[in-house]
């Protein structure tokens, strides 16, 4: 952008301010692959300490009687808090509101509940698996299946840009 010459040094800055702010709103993002580790980094302890959580709460359910299918998704529900609170302020640490991101993150919480149940109870009734093991690949699944969503999906600046407008 040409600036006339005539302008103030401080009218100059304001110009500049303002084409560098948009411009930088429509270039497309970079991966930065320091970011990238830390925020796997956050993902893991964060998921690491909702799934202590959802564990736990299993754990606890089944040994007082209850259907291990119910204590699997009592531990869920649990652990789907804890992880929305400590993803969304540690690992992806984004600006997205949170009237964006709820519902997202509820939408792929649904989704990875009935996978975890799917999977929990086809191996647990189908293949015979014991419950402990059949959790653990459970988790595996919706752990990958999360991490994708959460960074293209929930908390994605662009698509509460998108919403936003």
């Amino acid at each position: 952008m040409q600036v006339p010459t005539h302008t103030s040094s401080a009218q100059n800055q304001a110009v500049s301010c303002t084409t560098t702010g948009l411009a930088s709103q429509l270039e497309p993002k970079v991966a930065d692959h320091s970011s990238a580790f830390t925020q796997l980094t956050g993902f893991a302890l964060s998921g690491g300490i909702s799934t202590a959580a959802h564990w736990l709460v299993l754990i606890i359910l089944i040994s007082h009687g209850l259907h291990p299918l119910l204590a699997t998704f009592g531990g869920a529900v649990l652990g789907s808090v804890v992880n929305y609170l400590l993803q969304y302020h540690y690992t992806f640490n984004r600006a997205v509101e949170h009237r964006f991101a709820i519902p997202a993150y509820v939408g792929v919480v649904a989704v990875g509940w009935c996978v975890n149940t799917a999977v929990f109870w086809s191996l647990t009734s189908g293949a015979g698996l014991a419950q402990l093991w059949a959790q653990v690949c459970a988790t595996a699944v919706v752990t990958a299946a999360n991490f994708i969503l959460y960074a293209k999906v929930v908390f994605n600046e662009r698509i509460d840009r998108v919403l936003a407008a």
